[in-house]
């Protein structure tokens, strides 16, 4: 089969050391395992496995300016329209990609007001898969602010499920959102959580003992660990409390906490740490590249993901199950799709809720084992990109 790999939005490149250039490149090549052949048309720029054709979409001063001049709403619509103008570029691009390479479908990477794949799909006849990975128009107010032109963008995400021959996202939570949205789609909607590629996370026993000893840990730790942003959604500063107060529980226990990444609130959380007094209990690594994050997750005993959006599907669950970890996660409806309480991992609802969990997981190692076990095996099993492409390729609504 033939396919083309589309994303319209103008700042996403595939070449992102993680991320959604990650996501992009695992399905890309997870189509390519399965014998199909896949062109791309990535309008962010491409980076084709060692044939570096990069493009990155630079900022402009003026627009920098005029960000500080305009009412915050009028910013937001400027940039909106600036979009529909990519959209229209973009639906050039793919129409030319598309007469070039005769694709069997295209498969879109969608984005917020980009309704190309649509276009050139209705125009063709080809069949769109399209990726949703987000309420966009919602995201855009929460993350962005309002833009007179959500009511078109609402209107546009409209067209694209409409469009679609098979939606893919990835909770059950974006499901019901679209579903609720464009009546009779829900048949055509499928729930394809975040996974992971396994020979990207094999434990390597030499590299983690010279990790933990760079990161002077040892083997008498418990280490509680989190990877990814440090951002105030992730609830990194409830973690750093709730490991305070269980070092206040546990003065008899050797803890540590280990947080892998870099962020806005930083510098705030090591000031918090001295104010708790258990800077010298905790490590924080700064920004670290992807390609070592599977190290310093093997160097953590308990990992955490404190909290989530109710449509993400937290990448880094699967990547601690990946390694064998015990995993304390926000008990989200796109968690609960992939993870069962007390089966494969500890769901938590608030701040009391984790240090409950942290205490239970410390305290019994037997749990923390077989919590860590059953989340592996469902993870190598059920949450690889391979398993994800064969979802997909071979969904029902393709044929119909």
């Amino acid at each position: 089969m033939k396919i083309l790999y589309f994303s319209p939005h103008p700042n996403l490149n595939l070449a992102s050391p993680s991320g959604p250039g990650t996501h992009m490149r695992e399905i890309i090549a997870a189509f390519r395992e399965q014998g199909h052949e896949v062109r791309v048309c990535i309008m962010g720029g491409e980076h084709l496995y060692g044939n570096s054709r990069v493009v990155y979409s630079n900022s402009v001063g003026w627009r920098k300016t005029l960000r500080k001049l305009l009412p915050a709403i009028l910013w937001q619509t400027l940039k909106d329209f600036f979009l529909l103008l990519n959209d229209r570029k973009a639906a050039a691009t793919l129409a030319s990609q598309v007469a070039l390479h005769q694709p069997d479908l295209i498969y879109e990477r969608g984005f917020y007001m980009m309704t190309a794949g649509a276009k050139i799909s209705r125009k063709t006849g080809i069949p769109l898969i399209l990726e949703m990975n987000a309420p966009y128009p919602e995201e855009k107010v929460e993350l962005e602010g309002r833009s007179f032109l959500i009511p078109l963008a609402r209107r546009k995400e409209k067209q694209q499920i409409e469009a679609a021959k098979l939606v893919v996202v990835v909770s059950s939570g974006l499901k019901d959102y679209y579903s609720g949205r464009v009546p009779d789609s829900a048949s055509k909607i499928l729930v394809a959580p975040n996974a992971i590629n396994p020979g990207n996370f094999q434990e390597d026993k030499r590299g983690r003992d010279e990790l933990m000893n760079h990161l002077q840990l040892n083997y008498r730790d418990i280490t509680i660990g989190f990877v990814g942003s440090i951002f105030p959604y992730h609830g990194v500063d409830r973690l750093l409390n709730a490991f305070a107060e269980i070092c206040s529980d546990r003065p008899e226990r050797s803890l540590k906490l280990l947080m892998v990444g870099d962020g806005e609130i930083l510098p705030e959380l090591k000031k918090r740490a001295g104010e708790l007094r258990i800077s010298g209990k905790v490590i924080f690594t700064g920004n670290v590249a992807y390609s070592a994050v599977h190290e310093y997750i093997s160097c953590m005993d308990i990992c955490v993901l404190a909290n989530s959006k109710w449509y993400c599907s937290p990448i880094k669950i699967f990547e601690y199950g990946a390694l064998g970890k015990a995993v304390v996660s926000i008990n989200t409806k796109a968690v609960r799709d992939v993870m069962n309480d007390n089966e494969t991992g500890l769901l938590i609802d608030t701040t009391q809720g984790l240090k409950s969990a942290l205490l239970r997981l410390i305290d019994d190692p037997a749990l923390r084992n077989k919590l860590a076990d059953n989340w592996k095996s469902q993870v190598l099993k059920n949450h690889t990109w391979k398993a994800r492409a064969e979802e997909i390729l071979y969904h029902p609504a393709l044929n119909r």
